[in-house]
């Protein structure tokens, strides 16, 4: 990839990786956060988050918050933005967490 090649980036139901021994192995962390910033695009580049792994999510909202390199968007349109509901409804863990009547995790930076 090439710096700032990306528009988005989706984290949708990641390994959550549950011991602590195993938390540098989770897709967004300190080391991962400043290649994210390089690979999208320095003016429309967004990081989609989602999970139903409520600490998880707090994990990735966390690293991403902060870094000064993201900032966290609030006041997202679900109907502008096709990819938003596309995250919580389309894969199979979305159908799967509906099923079981899990909460879903998410956040956009």
């Amino acid at each position: 990839f090439k710096k700032g090649q990306l528009k988005k980036i989706f984290f949708c139901f990641p390994d959550p990786h549950f011991k602590n021994r195993n938390h540098r192995r989770r897709i967004i962390g300190e080391s991962l956060v400043p290649v994210y910033s390089y690979l999208l695009d320095e003016n429309e580049g967004m990081i989609y988050t989602i999970t139903d792994v409520k600490d998880l999510g707090d994990w990735m909202t966390r690293h991403l918050t902060e870094s000064p390199l993201f900032d966290r968007v609030y006041d997202f349109d679900e109907k502008t933005d096709v990819f938003l509901k596309n995250i919580q409804v389309s894969s199979e863990d979305a159908v799967r967490t509906d099923h079981q009547k899990k909460a879903k995790h998410l956040s956009i930076f």
